[in-house]
């Protein structure tokens, strides 16, 4: 396991809040993240003899187990968890970790010195009540530094804590779980395959268009023949292409409402995109949206 936990160190950032889905790019945070370590809570329990305690979590354990709480950091009832190193680094400017609230409840932070001083990026799930960019007044190097900054934006943390409290209260949201969101997936996906049978089937009526045309006698048979065979494609993409994106719906609905975000998913969602772009022109802009979706979002799998 000490070997899976130095591997998962060196991954920083990348890894850190995938938990919690810190997408720093959802936020219009302008520079990219640079690699950083991740910092691990040694005594830690975890379910898994080979992985760490963060990534194998034991059954009941909250969102962020792994993870060290700073119990220095201790104000009004709240407390910090650091997910990224904060001692012996010089003066970093991004990293990420979560808040304790005084009833035991998480959420994920992701500080920075640049970008909104408070902006929510994922909304309140089942396991926290969201994950917030924050923008921290000064640099870290230490864990003084890193209290001192948490107890600077406190107040901006507590007043969003009471609007989800209230929000909650007022307007009872029934969470999906992350099992019907693989489910959700799991059949999305499966209907991608009427779209990979339509793609394929209209490729196939293209090269045989081309065979045929190189026998035409004129332009006129060849015309017919091109009508023909394109009329025969689109027949079949109209029974294939809505099932396909019906597809995607419960797909966007699993990944978003049941936090399926597994790295199966993400290279599964993006292997659906492929027979998408084959089908010119509006099947194509709905695989380049697909991509570009995925891929903006690649943390959020943990990949």
């Amino acid at each position: 396991m000490d070997e899976l936990a130095k591997q998962a160190q060196e991954l920083g950032i990348g890894i850190l809040n995938s938990l919690a889905f810190p997408l720093r790019s959802t936020v219009n945070i302008a520079k990219t993240m640079k690699s950083h370590k991740l910092v691990l809570d040694s005594n830690a329990k975890s379910a898994s003899d080979t992985e760490p305690a963060f990534i194998a979590r034991p059954e009941g354990a909250p969102v962020y187990h792994g993870f060290p709480v700073l119990e220095d950091s201790l104000t009004d009832g709240w407390r910090y968890g650091a997910i990224t190193t904060f001692e012996g680094v010089k003066k970093e400017e991004e990293g990420d970790g979560f808040v304790i609230a005084p009833d035991g409840s998480r959420a994920g932070i992701v500080w920075s010195l640049c970008g909104p001083d408070f902006k929510e990026i994922v909304p309140p799930d089942e396991g926290r009540w969201g994950v917030y960019a924050v923008r921290f007044p000064n640099a870290v190097s230490s864990k003084e530094d890193l209290i001192e900054n948490f107890r600077a934006v406190l107040p901006l943390i507590k007043a969003q804590y009471q609007r989800v409290k209230n929000r909650l209260a007022e307007t009872p949201v029934k969470t999906m779980t992350k099992e019907t969101g693989r489910i959700l997936v799991a059949i999305g996906l499966s209907l991608q395959v009427t779209v990979l049978a339509g793609a394929i089937y209209m490729v196939a009526v293209i090269l045989d268009a081309f065979e045929a045309i190189g026998h035409a006698g004129d332009i006129a048979s060849a015309a017919a023949i091109i009508t023909a065979e394109v009329a025969s494609s689109l027949w079949l993409l109209t029974y294939t292409a809505p099932l396909g994106l019906v597809g995607l719906v419960l797909l966007a609905t699993g990944i978003i409402r049941g936090a399926a975000r597994e790295p199966w998913v993400f290279w599964l969602g993006m292997a659906a995109m492929v027979p998408w772009l084959l089908i010119i022109p509006i099947g194509t802009l709905i695989g380049l949206i697909g991509v570009i979706l995925f891929l903006s979002k690649k943390r959020l799998f943990e990949v």
